[in-house]
């Protein structure tokens, strides 16, 4: 039986997560990994445009039927960062062996924050953000109503109801709330030092965590 480890990652970045997932799928070589972007950019890589939930959950679908299609038996993990751990809880689970969710977030807005302040709301209702390097983010309609109708909480527990889950806490995560993650007694919770990314030092505290979540 072949095993794989089929990615979702966050907001805003490529398939790689910053280099998260191509590190995770350096160190697990016995895996058949597989990566991919939810997001659609621009050839000239100025502009990120941001789908729906719906849509990534889709996409996200779309993988996993293509890899039973080429391997029926595949054992198949999903393994999220930040915003593709809300994916992984909504795609379909039939086919996934367990879910691994890193950083995930225990609550979503589209309101302006200390960390993202240049939020500007375009005529069509979709929302454009500025980055320091001059690229854009834009999210749209669907993707700014699929965050008022989403409960994280909810969507992990009704994941762990389907597979088995293992979920990944940064102690230092500068942009998430970790403090409820007591509400998700129905998942494995692992806490290490890090940073939202699981930077610098605590990357090789995560691949271990990951080590002993999958062996």
């Amino acid at each position: 039986m072949s095993k794989y480890l089929l990615f979702s990652h966050g907001f805003g970045v490529k398939k790689d997560s910053k280099g998260l997932f191509s590190e995770i799928s350096k160190a697990f070589s016995e895996y058949n990994s597989v990566l991919f972007d939810y997001n659609e950019i621009t050839q000239d890589k100025t502009i990120t445009k941001v789908a729906s939930y719906k849509k990534q959950s889709t996409i996200l679908n779309h993988q996993l039927q293509a890899i039973t299609k080429r391997d029926p038996h595949a054992d198949i993990t999903l393994i999220g960062h930040s915003q593709g751990c809300i994916i992984i809880g909504l795609a379909n689970h039939q086919a996934v062996s367990r879910a691994v969710l890193l950083a995930p977030p225990l609550s979503v807005s589209a309101r302006k924050s200390k960390i993202r302040p240049d939020r500007v709301i375009n005529n069509d209702g979709s929302v454009t953000i500025n980055r320091k390097n001059g690229t854009k983010i834009i999210l749209s309609l669907g993707f700014i109503v699929g965050l008022k109708n989403t409960n994280p909480i909810k969507i992990y527990k009704s994941l762990a109801s389907k597979v088995p889950v293992s979920i990944v806490v940064a102690r230092q995560d500068e942009l998430l709330d970790n403090s409820e993650f007591t509400k998700l007694d129905s998942a494995e919770v692992i806490k290490i030092d890090g940073d939202h990314n699981f930077t610098g030092t605590s990357r090789k505290d995560l691949i271990e965590a990951l080590s002993k979540i999958l062996n």
